[in-house]
C-alpha cells in the first residue's frame, strides 16, 4: 500500500544485512530523513518558569493529537480501499469537528487565564 500525506513519513525501502556479532539477518527500515525534534524531545524539553520540567500546555497536545488522528483516519481509509484524500478528520462528521475545535479554544483560554 502507497501513502502519500504530510504526517506520515515516507518508507523507500525495506532492506536485511547480517548483524555483525551473530550473523543472523537484521531487518532495516530505510525511510526519508525528517529534521527537527522528536515529540518525546519536546516532551522532556519542557520547562516551567522556573525551569522544571513540566507537562506540555493542553493546546498543543490536542494539537498534536489531531494531527496523528488525522494521519490514521488516512491510514484506515487507504486499508479500507477508500479514497485517500489529506483533509482534517475525513471520517467524523462536521459536528464532531467542532467539538474538537472548541476543546482546542477551551484549553487555549484555560492556559492564559481568560476561562471562567
Amino acid at each position: 500500500m502507497q501513502v502519500d500525506h504530510s504526517n506520515i513519513v515516507k518508507i523507500h525501502d525495506f532492506v536485511q544485512q547480517p548483524d555483525p556479532r551473530t550473523g543472523l539477518p537484521v531487518g532495516y527500515i530505510v525511510m526519508e530523513y525528517l529534521g527537527g525534534r522528536s515529540l518525546q524531545d519536546i516532551f522532556l524539553g519542557h520547562h516551567d518558569e522556573d525551569g522544571r520540567r513540566a507537562p506540555l500546555p493542553l493546546r498543543l497536545v490536542l494539537a498534536y493529537g489531531l494531527e496523528i488522528l488525522d494521519a490514521l483516519a488516512y491510514l484506515k481509509a487507504a486499508e479500507e480501499g477508500r479514497a485517500l484524500t489529506e483533509t482534517r478528520f475525513p471520517t467524523l462528521n462536521e459536528r464532531a469537528a467542532q467539538m474538537v475545535q472548541g476543546v482546542i479554544d477551551l484549553a487555549t483560554k484555560l492556559e492564559e487565564g481568560q476561562a471562567a
